[in-house]
């Protein structure tokens, strides 16, 4: 019995890479707006955030254009930032195509077939609502 040997090459993180919890009153959701998940809204809890097609990512996509690590969203005060996992089909920030960039509240970014809006909001609002 053989094992399939796709040469994927394991990518190291540095600092941003160590699991954090949301500053305190911020909520995070990624809104698929086009795409094999269309529709789909993620609440994000913690970064960083690995988004891919692989299983093992924090959140999976169905999108086969997408590459298995393909980027991940982290937080380093005061913004948050996302970074392209060396992805076979690239990153896009509002059309742009990114290595690594700040990423703000309305934003959208593609990543495979997949284009995704970057929602960040308050959740001191929503308690003295």
């Amino acid at each position: 019995m053989s094992l399939q040997n796709d040469n994927q090459e394991i990518t190291t993180l540095g600092d941003e890479a160590k699991a954090k919890e949301l500053p305190e009153g911020v909520m995070l959701i990624l809104r698929v707006l086009e795409g094999p998940d269309q529709g789909k809204g993620v609440p994000v809890h913690q970064v960083p955030v690995t988004l891919g097609r692989d299983a093992m990512c924090d959140i999976s996509f169905n999108d086969s254009r997408m590459s298995r690590q393909h980027s991940m969203i982290f937080y380093y005060a005061p913004n948050f930032h996302l970074k392209d996992l060396d992805s076979t089909n690239g990153t896009f920030l509002n059309e742009q195509r990114i290595k690594q960039a700040v990423i703000a509240s309305g934003d959208k970014f593609k990543i495979g077939s997949s284009l995704i809006e970057f929602i960040v909001t308050s959740t001191q609002a929503a308690d003295q609502a």
